[in-house]
Protein backbone atom coordinates (compact mmCIF):
# COMPACT_ATOMS: atom_id res chain seq x y z
CA UNK A 1 0.00 0.00 0.00
CA UNK A 2 2.55 1.94 0.47
CA UNK A 3 4.81 1.68 -2.46
CA UNK A 4 1.59 2.13 -4.27
CA UNK A 5 1.34 5.32 -3.13
CA UNK A 6 4.63 6.95 -3.11
CA UNK A 7 4.58 5.40 -6.86
CA UNK A 8 1.51 7.45 -7.84
CA UNK A 9 3.12 10.38 -5.65
CA UNK A 10 6.00 10.46 -8.21
CA UNK A 11 4.29 10.22 -11.01
CA UNK A 12 1.81 12.59 -10.27
CA UNK A 13 4.00 14.99 -8.67
CA UNK A 14 4.12 17.54 -11.35
CA UNK A 15 -0.21 17.65 -11.24
CA UNK A 16 -0.20 17.79 -7.41
CA UNK A 17 1.89 21.26 -7.54
CA UNK A 18 -0.35 22.16 -10.70
CA UNK A 19 -3.17 21.32 -8.33
CA UNK A 20 -1.62 23.48 -5.50
CA UNK A 21 -0.29 26.51 -7.72
CA UNK A 22 -4.36 26.92 -8.61
CA UNK A 23 -5.85 26.38 -4.99
CA UNK A 24 -2.98 28.11 -3.04
CA UNK A 25 -2.99 31.26 -5.75
CA UNK A 26 -7.01 31.14 -5.41
CA UNK A 27 -7.04 31.18 -1.78
CA UNK A 28 -4.45 34.07 -1.28
CA UNK A 29 -6.37 36.10 -4.00
CA UNK A 30 -9.84 35.83 -1.97
CA UNK A 31 -8.33 36.33 1.54
CA UNK A 32 -6.39 39.91 0.06
CA UNK A 33 -9.81 40.73 -1.35
CA UNK A 34 -11.17 40.85 1.96
CA UNK A 35 -8.04 42.24 3.53
CA UNK A 36 -8.25 45.19 1.48
CA UNK A 37 -12.31 45.80 2.17
CA UNK A 38 -11.41 45.59 6.06
CA UNK A 39 -7.92 47.86 5.78
CA UNK A 40 -9.35 50.21 3.35
CA UNK A 41 -12.33 51.15 5.48
CA UNK A 42 -9.82 53.59 6.60
CA UNK A 43 -13.16 55.93 8.55
CA UNK A 44 -13.10 52.70 10.51
CA UNK A 45 -10.25 53.45 13.12
CA UNK A 46 -10.24 51.89 16.77
CA UNK A 47 -9.92 54.52 19.54
CA UNK A 48 -5.98 53.94 19.76
CA UNK A 49 -5.63 54.70 15.68
CA UNK A 50 -6.92 58.25 16.18
CA UNK A 51 -4.87 58.62 19.34
CA UNK A 52 -1.29 57.19 17.32
CA UNK A 53 -2.25 59.49 14.24
CA UNK A 54 -2.42 62.59 16.86
CA UNK A 55 0.77 61.16 18.69
CA UNK A 56 2.68 61.11 15.37
CA UNK A 57 1.70 64.27 13.75
CA UNK A 58 3.11 65.71 17.09
CA UNK A 59 6.89 63.79 17.18
CA UNK A 60 9.86 64.49 15.22
CA UNK A 61 12.60 61.47 14.58
CA UNK A 62 15.19 64.27 15.18
CA UNK A 63 13.73 65.29 18.81
CA UNK A 64 16.33 64.19 21.79
CA UNK A 65 13.18 62.69 23.53
CA UNK A 66 11.64 58.98 24.46
CA UNK A 67 9.64 57.78 21.52
CA UNK A 68 5.87 57.83 22.30
CA UNK A 69 4.47 54.74 24.32
CA UNK A 70 7.51 52.46 23.95
CA UNK A 71 7.25 52.53 19.94
CA UNK A 72 9.90 53.15 18.15
CA UNK A 73 10.82 56.30 16.28
CA UNK A 74 11.13 54.70 13.09
CA UNK A 75 7.51 53.70 13.03
CA UNK A 76 6.32 57.30 14.52
CA UNK A 77 8.37 58.78 11.81
CA UNK A 78 6.53 56.74 9.14
CA UNK A 79 3.29 57.29 10.30
CA UNK A 80 3.40 60.84 10.61
CA UNK A 81 5.44 61.42 7.46
CA UNK A 82 2.48 59.67 4.95
CA UNK A 83 0.30 61.40 7.79
CA UNK A 84 -3.01 60.55 5.38
CA UNK A 85 -5.25 57.60 7.73
CA UNK A 86 -5.77 55.77 3.88
CA UNK A 87 -1.96 56.06 2.88
CA UNK A 88 -1.52 54.33 6.26
CA UNK A 89 -4.03 51.87 6.14
CA UNK A 90 -2.93 50.98 2.71
CA UNK A 91 0.89 50.65 3.53
CA UNK A 92 -0.35 48.29 6.78
CA UNK A 93 -2.01 46.32 4.30
CA UNK A 94 0.78 45.75 2.04
CA UNK A 95 3.14 45.17 4.55
CA UNK A 96 0.31 42.84 6.43
CA UNK A 97 -0.07 40.99 3.20
CA UNK A 98 3.69 40.66 2.43
CA UNK A 99 4.27 38.21 5.58
CA UNK A 100 2.76 35.51 4.29
CA UNK A 101 3.80 36.04 0.50
CA UNK A 102 7.71 36.42 2.58
CA UNK A 103 7.41 33.36 4.05
CA UNK A 104 5.99 31.29 0.84
CA UNK A 105 8.52 32.19 -1.42
CA UNK A 106 11.05 30.73 0.85
CA UNK A 107 9.29 27.31 0.58
CA UNK A 108 9.76 27.29 -3.13
CA UNK A 109 7.02 24.27 -3.69
CA UNK A 110 3.20 24.91 -4.27
CA UNK A 111 2.47 22.01 -2.14
CA UNK A 112 4.20 23.56 1.05
CA UNK A 113 2.89 26.89 0.13
CA UNK A 114 -0.82 25.57 0.13
CA UNK A 115 0.00 23.98 3.39
CA UNK A 116 1.70 27.19 4.98
CA UNK A 117 -1.15 29.37 3.50
CA UNK A 118 -3.66 27.22 5.37
CA UNK A 119 -1.72 27.33 8.60
CA UNK A 120 -1.46 30.95 8.59
CA UNK A 121 -4.80 31.05 8.17
CA UNK A 122 -5.95 28.99 10.86
CA UNK A 123 -4.34 31.84 13.62
CA UNK A 124 -6.92 34.35 14.25
CA UNK A 125 -4.33 36.54 14.03
CA UNK A 126 -4.92 36.51 9.99
CA UNK A 127 -8.10 38.22 10.81
CA UNK A 128 -6.98 40.76 12.99
CA UNK A 129 -9.30 43.76 13.10
CA UNK A 130 -7.68 46.16 16.00
CA UNK A 131 -5.24 48.80 15.69
CA UNK A 132 -4.12 48.16 12.27
CA UNK A 133 -1.99 51.23 11.38
CA UNK A 134 -0.77 50.51 15.15
CA UNK A 135 3.67 49.17 15.37
CA UNK A 136 2.52 45.54 15.55
CA UNK A 137 2.01 44.82 12.04
CA UNK A 138 5.52 47.08 10.85
CA UNK A 139 7.43 44.97 13.29
CA UNK A 140 6.08 41.30 12.29
CA UNK A 141 7.00 42.55 8.60
CA UNK A 142 10.50 43.76 9.94
CA UNK A 143 10.55 40.09 11.43
CA UNK A 144 9.52 38.30 8.36
CA UNK A 145 11.92 39.94 6.51
CA UNK A 146 14.44 38.87 9.23
CA UNK A 147 13.60 35.09 8.32
CA UNK A 148 13.27 35.43 4.28
CA UNK A 149 17.43 36.26 4.87
CA UNK A 150 18.48 34.56 7.23
CA UNK A 151 19.63 31.76 5.66
CA UNK A 152 21.80 33.52 2.76
CA UNK A 153 22.22 37.14 3.39
CA UNK A 154 23.07 37.47 7.28
CA UNK A 155 23.61 40.97 7.14
CA UNK A 156 20.25 42.41 6.11
CA UNK A 157 18.65 39.63 8.24
CA UNK A 158 20.41 40.98 11.02
CA UNK A 159 19.24 44.84 10.00
CA UNK A 160 15.37 43.58 10.14
CA UNK A 161 15.86 41.76 12.88
CA UNK A 162 17.56 45.07 14.78
CA UNK A 163 14.36 47.20 13.11
CA UNK A 164 12.03 44.88 14.61
CA UNK A 165 13.77 45.28 18.43
CA UNK A 166 13.78 48.73 17.70
CA UNK A 167 10.03 49.07 17.16
CA UNK A 168 8.80 46.50 19.30
CA UNK A 169 11.20 44.98 22.00
CA UNK A 170 9.13 42.12 22.59
CA UNK A 171 10.02 40.71 19.09
CA UNK A 172 13.71 40.22 20.81
CA UNK A 173 12.90 36.53 21.59
CA UNK A 174 13.09 36.43 17.86
CA UNK A 175 17.18 37.11 17.73
CA UNK A 176 17.82 34.55 20.19
CA UNK A 177 15.89 32.24 17.35
CA UNK A 178 17.60 33.92 14.44
CA UNK A 179 21.40 32.89 16.70
CA UNK A 180 20.57 29.54 17.73
CA UNK A 181 19.87 28.73 14.15
CA UNK A 182 22.99 30.55 13.19
CA UNK A 183 25.02 29.05 15.37
CA UNK A 184 23.97 25.62 14.56
CA UNK A 185 24.09 26.05 11.00
CA UNK A 186 27.86 27.91 10.35
CA UNK A 187 29.71 27.45 14.08
CA UNK A 188 31.67 30.65 12.87
CA UNK A 189 32.26 33.03 15.89
CA UNK A 190 33.24 35.75 13.58
CA UNK A 191 29.80 34.98 11.57
CA UNK A 192 28.43 36.13 14.99
CA UNK A 193 29.80 38.97 15.48
CA UNK A 194 29.09 40.48 12.61
CA UNK A 195 25.50 39.78 13.19
CA UNK A 196 25.49 41.17 16.73
CA UNK A 197 27.05 44.48 14.70
CA UNK A 198 24.18 44.38 12.14
CA UNK A 199 21.67 44.12 14.62
CA UNK A 200 22.41 46.79 16.38
CA UNK A 201 22.87 48.97 13.29
CA UNK A 202 18.90 48.32 12.89
CA UNK A 203 18.68 49.28 16.46
CA UNK A 204 19.81 52.42 15.47
CA UNK A 205 17.83 52.47 11.91
CA UNK A 206 14.80 52.68 14.04
CA UNK A 207 15.82 55.15 16.88
CA UNK A 208 18.32 57.31 14.77
CA UNK A 209 18.80 60.19 17.74
CA UNK A 210 17.43 58.55 20.60
CA UNK A 211 17.72 54.73 20.87
CA UNK A 212 19.17 55.03 24.38
CA UNK A 213 16.03 57.37 25.30
CA UNK A 214 14.26 54.10 23.61
CA UNK A 215 15.90 52.03 26.36
CA UNK A 216 15.23 54.19 29.54
CA UNK A 217 11.54 53.80 28.39
CA UNK A 218 11.59 50.36 28.35
CA UNK A 219 13.45 50.41 32.19
CA UNK A 220 9.19 51.44 32.73
CA UNK A 221 8.13 48.38 32.15
CA UNK A 222 5.55 46.87 34.58
CA UNK A 223 6.49 43.44 35.43
CA UNK A 224 5.29 41.03 38.05
CA UNK A 225 7.36 39.00 40.47
CA UNK A 226 8.36 35.27 39.48
CA UNK A 227 5.54 33.70 41.51
CA UNK A 228 2.75 35.84 40.01
CA UNK A 229 4.42 35.30 36.56
CA UNK A 230 3.64 31.01 37.20
CA UNK A 231 1.03 31.50 38.96
CA UNK A 232 -2.07 29.11 37.70
CA UNK A 233 -4.32 31.84 37.41
CA UNK A 234 -1.78 34.12 35.29
CA UNK A 235 -0.92 31.08 33.02
CA UNK A 236 -4.40 30.11 32.38
CA UNK A 237 -5.33 33.99 31.69
CA UNK A 238 -2.55 34.28 29.49
CA UNK A 239 -2.94 31.20 27.04
CA UNK A 240 -6.94 30.26 27.36
CA UNK A 241 -8.83 33.71 28.75
CA UNK A 242 -11.53 35.07 26.06
CA UNK A 243 -10.96 38.37 27.21
CA UNK A 244 -12.11 41.15 24.41
CA UNK A 245 -11.44 44.83 25.54
CA UNK A 246 -12.41 48.50 25.03
CA UNK A 247 -12.51 48.54 21.13
CA UNK A 248 -13.89 44.94 20.47
CA UNK A 249 -10.89 43.23 19.48
CA UNK A 250 -9.01 40.19 20.83
CA UNK A 251 -6.50 41.47 23.16
CA UNK A 252 -5.45 38.75 25.75
CA UNK A 253 -4.42 34.96 24.94
CA UNK A 254 -1.99 32.72 23.05
CA UNK A 255 -5.18 30.89 22.20
CA UNK A 256 -7.38 34.01 20.96
CA UNK A 257 -4.35 34.84 18.04
CA UNK A 258 -2.11 31.92 17.60
CA UNK A 259 -3.67 28.67 18.59
CA UNK A 260 -4.34 26.67 21.50
CA UNK A 261 -1.66 25.43 23.76
CA UNK A 262 -2.30 22.22 23.17
CA UNK A 263 -2.14 22.70 19.39
CA UNK A 264 1.23 24.37 19.58
CA UNK A 265 2.69 21.40 21.11
CA UNK A 266 1.17 19.34 18.39
CA UNK A 267 2.79 21.35 16.13
CA UNK A 268 6.61 21.66 18.11
CA UNK A 269 6.34 17.47 17.72
CA UNK A 270 5.89 18.13 14.13
CA UNK A 271 9.05 20.05 13.96
CA UNK A 272 10.87 17.98 16.23
CA UNK A 273 10.40 14.49 13.98
CA UNK A 274 11.23 16.86 11.10
CA UNK A 275 14.55 18.64 12.57
CA UNK A 276 15.50 18.24 16.12
CA UNK A 277 17.53 21.56 15.94
CA UNK A 278 14.47 23.64 14.73
CA UNK A 279 12.08 22.10 17.06
CA UNK A 280 14.40 22.80 20.07
CA UNK A 281 14.96 26.36 18.81
CA UNK A 282 11.44 26.93 18.34
CA UNK A 283 11.01 25.39 21.84
CA UNK A 284 13.59 27.89 23.27
CA UNK A 285 11.77 30.65 21.31
CA UNK A 286 8.47 29.97 22.69
CA UNK A 287 9.32 29.44 26.50
CA UNK A 288 11.51 33.05 26.35
CA UNK A 289 8.39 34.86 24.22
CA UNK A 290 5.91 33.20 26.76
CA UNK A 291 8.13 34.51 29.78
CA UNK A 292 8.44 38.12 28.36
CA UNK A 293 4.55 37.93 27.73
CA UNK A 294 3.73 36.51 31.15
CA UNK A 295 5.78 39.00 32.94
CA UNK A 296 3.99 42.00 31.66
CA UNK A 297 0.94 43.24 33.51
CA UNK A 298 -0.83 43.63 31.21
CA UNK A 299 -0.19 40.38 28.92
CA UNK A 300 -2.13 42.02 25.50
CA UNK A 301 -2.90 39.32 22.49
CA UNK A 302 -0.70 41.22 19.75
CA UNK A 303 2.38 40.66 22.12
CA UNK A 304 2.32 36.89 20.50
CA UNK A 305 2.26 37.74 17.28
CA UNK A 306 5.86 37.42 16.32
CA UNK A 307 4.93 33.40 16.63
CA UNK A 308 3.24 33.82 13.52
CA UNK A 309 6.56 34.59 10.58
CA UNK A 310 8.32 32.43 13.42
CA UNK A 311 5.97 29.20 13.00
CA UNK A 312 5.52 29.82 9.47
CA UNK A 313 9.52 29.73 9.05
CA UNK A 314 10.17 26.35 11.35
CA UNK A 315 7.45 24.70 8.50
CA UNK A 316 10.38 24.98 5.86
CA UNK A 317 12.68 22.19 7.78
CA UNK A 318 9.80 19.77 5.84
CA UNK A 319 12.19 20.77 2.43
CA UNK A 320 11.07 20.98 -0.93
CA UNK A 321 11.35 17.61 -2.57
CA UNK A 322 8.51 15.80 -2.74
CA UNK A 323 8.53 12.47 -1.37
CA UNK A 324 6.46 10.39 0.19
CA UNK A 325 7.64 11.26 3.62
CA UNK A 326 7.39 15.32 3.24
CA UNK A 327 3.41 14.20 2.43
CA UNK A 328 3.36 12.71 5.91
CA UNK A 329 4.41 15.84 7.11
CA UNK A 330 2.20 17.97 5.13
CA UNK A 331 -0.88 15.72 5.88
CA UNK A 332 0.18 16.20 9.80
CA UNK A 333 0.45 20.39 9.39
CA UNK A 334 -3.07 20.16 7.49
CA UNK A 335 -4.57 17.94 10.82
CA UNK A 336 -3.34 21.51 12.44
CA UNK A 337 -4.70 23.88 10.53
CA UNK A 338 -8.01 22.34 10.94
CA UNK A 339 -8.30 21.84 14.29
CA UNK A 340 -6.82 24.91 14.94
CA UNK A 341 -9.07 26.78 12.35
CA UNK A 342 -12.18 25.13 13.93
CA UNK A 343 -11.47 26.09 17.61
CA UNK A 344 -10.60 29.50 16.59
CA UNK A 345 -13.79 29.50 14.20
CA UNK A 346 -15.12 32.24 16.82
CA UNK A 347 -12.50 34.10 17.36
CA UNK A 348 -12.09 34.95 13.44
CA UNK A 349 -15.64 35.29 12.58
CA UNK A 350 -16.19 37.93 15.32
CA UNK A 351 -13.18 40.37 14.88
CA UNK A 352 -15.12 40.22 10.97
CA UNK A 353 -18.23 40.77 12.41
CA UNK A 354 -17.22 43.50 15.01
CA UNK A 355 -15.55 45.33 12.57
CA UNK A 356 -18.49 45.46 9.67
CA UNK A 357 -20.86 46.85 12.82
CA UNK A 358 -18.41 49.24 13.40
CA UNK A 359 -18.50 50.47 9.34
CA UNK A 360 -22.21 50.21 9.94
CA UNK A 361 -22.36 52.52 12.83
CA UNK A 362 -19.94 54.95 11.56
CA UNK A 363 -22.24 54.86 8.12
CA UNK A 364 -25.71 55.86 10.34
CA UNK A 365 -24.31 57.35 13.70
CA UNK A 366 -27.39 59.13 15.52
CA UNK A 367 -25.98 62.25 16.59
CA UNK A 368 -29.12 64.05 15.98
CA UNK A 369 -31.04 61.43 18.24
CA UNK A 370 -28.16 61.57 20.96
CA UNK A 371 -28.06 65.38 21.21
CA UNK A 372 -31.72 65.56 21.75
CA UNK A 373 -31.27 63.09 24.36
CA UNK A 374 -28.38 64.70 25.84
CA UNK A 375 -30.68 67.97 25.84
CA UNK A 376 -33.23 66.33 27.15
CA UNK A 377 -32.44 64.56 30.13
CA UNK A 378 -29.50 67.27 31.33
CA UNK A 379 -27.24 64.87 32.46
CA UNK A 380 -24.18 66.46 34.70
CA UNK A 381 -21.87 63.52 33.56
CA UNK A 382 -21.43 61.50 30.73
CA UNK A 383 -20.49 58.17 30.17
CA UNK A 384 -18.53 57.47 27.10
CA UNK A 385 -18.74 53.43 25.62
CA UNK A 386 -19.44 54.17 22.19
CA UNK A 387 -16.48 55.46 22.04
CA UNK A 388 -17.16 58.68 20.62
CA UNK A 389 -14.05 58.84 19.05
CA UNK A 390 -14.80 56.48 16.46
CA UNK A 391 -17.17 58.10 15.01
CA UNK A 392 -16.14 62.03 14.69
CA UNK A 393 -18.57 62.79 17.11
CA UNK A 394 -18.59 66.10 18.83
CA UNK A 395 -19.10 65.83 22.68
CA UNK A 396 -21.09 68.09 24.41
CA UNK A 397 -18.97 71.34 26.58
CA UNK A 398 -20.91 70.97 29.29
CA UNK A 399 -20.44 67.45 31.01
CA UNK A 400 -18.14 65.71 32.27
CA UNK A 401 -16.93 62.48 29.75
CA UNK A 402 -15.73 59.39 31.85
CA UNK A 403 -13.98 56.13 30.15
CA UNK A 404 -14.45 54.18 32.98
CA UNK A 405 -17.11 51.44 34.54
CA UNK A 406 -20.31 52.94 35.88
CA UNK A 407 -19.67 52.54 39.69
CA UNK A 408 -16.65 55.35 39.31
CA UNK A 409 -19.68 58.00 38.60
CA UNK A 410 -20.72 60.11 41.29
CA UNK A 411 -24.39 59.74 42.28
CA UNK A 412 -24.88 62.77 43.74
CA UNK A 413 -25.30 64.41 40.18
CA UNK A 414 -27.75 63.03 37.10
CA UNK A 415 -25.25 60.51 34.77
CA UNK A 416 -26.01 59.11 31.25
CA UNK A 417 -24.41 56.09 29.93
CA UNK A 418 -24.39 55.76 25.78
CA UNK A 419 -23.15 52.47 25.06
CA UNK A 420 -22.31 51.15 21.39
CA UNK A 421 -24.64 47.94 20.78
CA UNK A 422 -21.54 46.29 19.94
CA UNK A 423 -20.24 46.24 23.26
CA UNK A 424 -23.65 45.51 24.87
CA UNK A 425 -23.07 42.54 23.00
CA UNK A 426 -19.85 41.36 24.83
CA UNK A 427 -20.85 40.22 28.53
CA UNK A 428 -17.06 41.21 29.45
CA UNK A 429 -18.05 44.94 28.23
CA UNK A 430 -21.55 44.77 29.73
CA UNK A 431 -20.10 43.23 33.59
CA UNK A 432 -16.98 45.88 33.63
CA UNK A 433 -18.95 48.67 32.10
CA UNK A 434 -22.32 48.09 34.15
CA UNK A 435 -21.25 46.65 36.94
CA UNK A 436 -23.26 45.38 39.88
CA UNK A 437 -24.87 48.53 42.19
CA UNK A 438 -24.54 51.09 39.36
CA UNK A 439 -28.68 51.51 39.53
CA UNK A 440 -29.05 51.91 35.58
CA UNK A 441 -32.05 52.74 34.15
CA UNK A 442 -32.87 52.68 30.46
CA UNK A 443 -33.31 55.33 29.06
CA UNK A 444 -33.64 54.85 25.19
CA UNK A 445 -31.99 53.67 22.18
CA UNK A 446 -30.93 55.94 19.49
CA UNK A 447 -29.99 53.27 16.72
CA UNK A 448 -27.38 51.38 17.65
CA UNK A 449 -26.73 53.01 21.01
CA UNK A 450 -28.18 52.39 23.99
CA UNK A 451 -28.93 55.17 26.55
CA UNK A 452 -28.73 54.55 30.26
CA UNK A 453 -29.38 56.96 33.75
CA UNK A 454 -28.87 56.60 37.17
CA UNK A 455 -31.81 58.50 38.22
Amino acid sequence: MVLKLERYIEKNSDRIEDYAKGACITLFIIYGIYQFIVFMNYSALVPDEIWFLGEARNFSIFNRSAPPLKYGSIYWWIIGTISKPSLIRFLAYLLYMLIPVVMGIIYKKWTLRLVGLLVYLSFPYAFWTGKLIGPEIFSIFSVAMCLFFIEKKPIPSSIFAGIAIGIKIITLPVVIFYLIKIKYNKENLSLILLILFFINLGLILSNPFNLDLYFKSLSSFESQSIGATFAADNLIFSMLTEEWKWDNVISSSFSQVICHPILLMYFLLIVLLVSRIMGITLLIFSIITGFLVLQSADKLAWYWFSFVPVMLYSITVIGNKLHFKMYIYLCLLIIFAILNFCINVPYSVLQAAEKFKQIAMIENFPKECINNAIKSYEPDVILDKIDFTEFNYSRPNNTIILNGPMDKITHNGKAMALIGSRLIANPWHLEHMVPNGSHLIKYGICGNVFIFVNK
